[in-house]
């Protein structure tokens, strides 16, 4: 193979590299050899060649091939074309106006302005929501609701009461299931049954009903009265360590207090990374790449990497087009530069790290759940999976310092955070 071609223009780079005949039968003859051994319906063992170049093109078999090569171009581009990537080479199109080449495209790294993050994450200071003391409140009667009591009466059934029933189901005649003495309040039966049905019952009635191809009998074992307990010093002893339940409201009031900072807080950072990973702008590269920095799909890998380190639900997505390969690979050449500027060097954290894993199978620093469960997957024993054991600590902890640096840089407003 010989390289045939290479556009620099601006960080994005184009490379032709020339296929030559010998190289082209062995495409060929991998990609027949293959076709035939899979047994693709397409092909009877009589097949030829030729026969397949007719039927589907002089190129079909090349293109089929080129699986097996592509493995071998990556390292002659890199050997040949001295450039350092961002985004390594990648198959874009095959070309036969000369002889068989294939086209790849490329990033390289781009020299990068970084938003100035001493001076630029000023915030307000965190306030206490006008609302907290309606929100101790609504905390209040959830206790009131978890610790109703129920007290037994004679009377006939009516909203807002409380049953204890046996509750014995069939399907065809023959009975699927039952439970006994369950608990149903006026929502539950509400939610599950025709409430009209209980209005007005008595102990030991039964209710028949018909739902979904099942017939529910339910027999009415106690009716309640739910009543709610006072809100007193005897529920704060009963539902608290607190002796007093000025005591416990107060308690809830620092907690729900401590939870707003907590999410202000949260959300400040969220923000911090968001500026400077969308405001650190590429130097004299290609139009396109600052287009793809300014795509939703930037953000939203932001708002992924922020919340997987939590461990909160991200979005199902697929990080393998162009975008999102570079879109990812520029989010950390941009922390990667930012950790430079702070002379922060993680290489060692992150042997001490994989010694670890390879070891103990176990790490000291905090792995997000959905990074651990692909990590305990690698094998080992590959160098790819070992290198991409390697990659992943390299991220993990990347962002971790950059959430620090992040939090020794955020201002607010002149008081302490």
């Amino acid at each position: 193979m010989k390289l045939k071609d290479l556009k620099n223009d601006k960080n994005l780079v184009t490379i032709q590299i020339g296929i030559d005949e010998d190289e082209e039968r062995k495409l060929e003859n991998t990609a027949y050899i293959l076709q035939r051994a899979q047994l693709n319906p397409q092909f009877n063992q009589n097949f030829s060649k030729d026969n397949i170049k007719k039927a589907f093109g002089d190129d079909y078999l090349k293109v089929t091939g080129l699986n097996f090569i592509l493995p071998k171009v990556f390292p002659f581009i890199k050997e040949n074309s001295n450039l350092e990537y961002l985004v390594e080479p990648r198959y874009e199109n095959y070309d036969t106006q000369d002889d068989f080449s294939i086209i790849l495209k490329a990033v390289t790294k781009p020299d990068i302005e970084l938003f100035d993050y001493k001076e630029n994450l000023k915030y307000p200071p965190f306030e206490v929501s006008e609302d907290i003391d309606e929100k101790v409140e609504v905390e209040l009667k959830e206790v009131q609701q978890k610790n109703v009591r129920l007290e037994p009466s004679e009377k006939p059934y009516e909203k807002g009461n409380t049953i204890s029933a046996d509750i014995v189901r069939f399907r065809n005649g023959e009975q699927v299931s039952e439970s006994f003495n369950q608990i149903l309040s006026t929502d539950q039966l509400e939610s599950h049954f025709n409430l009209e049905d209980f209005i007005g019952k008595n102990i030991d009635d039964e209710i028949t009903e018909n739902i979904n191809g099942l017939e529910i009998k339910i027999k009415i074992n106690q009716i309640y009265n739910p009543e709610l307990p006072e809100l007193d010093d005897d529920l704060a002893m009963e539902v608290s360590d607190f002796d007093t339940i000025d005591e416990y409201k107060e308690s809830i009031k620092t907690d729900l207090i401590q939870k707003e900072k907590d999410a202000y807080l949260d959300q400040i950072e969220l923000e911090s990374l968001i500026k400077l990973l969308s405001q650190s702008k590429l130097i004299d590269s290609n139009e396109s790449l600052n287009e793809y920095q300014n795509q939703n799909i930037y953000q939203m890998l932001i708002y992924d990497l922020f919340n997987d380190m939590r461990n909160r639900p991200i979005r199902s997505q697929n990080f393998s087009d162009f975008e999102s390969v570079f879109a990812i690979n520029l989010i950390f050449e941009i922390i990667d530069q930012v950790l430079k500027q702070e002379d922060i060097d993680i290489e060692e954290q992150v042997n001490q790290e994989y010694e670890n894993f390879i070891n103990n199978k176990e790490f000291n620093i905090e792995i997000p759940v959905s990074i651990e469960t692909e990590i305990h997957n690698l094998d080992m024993e590959l160098e790819s999976d070992q290198n991409t054991l390697k990659e992943s600590l390299k991220r993990v902890i990347s962002l971790q310092e950059l959430s620090k640096i992040i939090s020794e840089n955020t201002q607010f407003n002149d008081i302490e955070n």
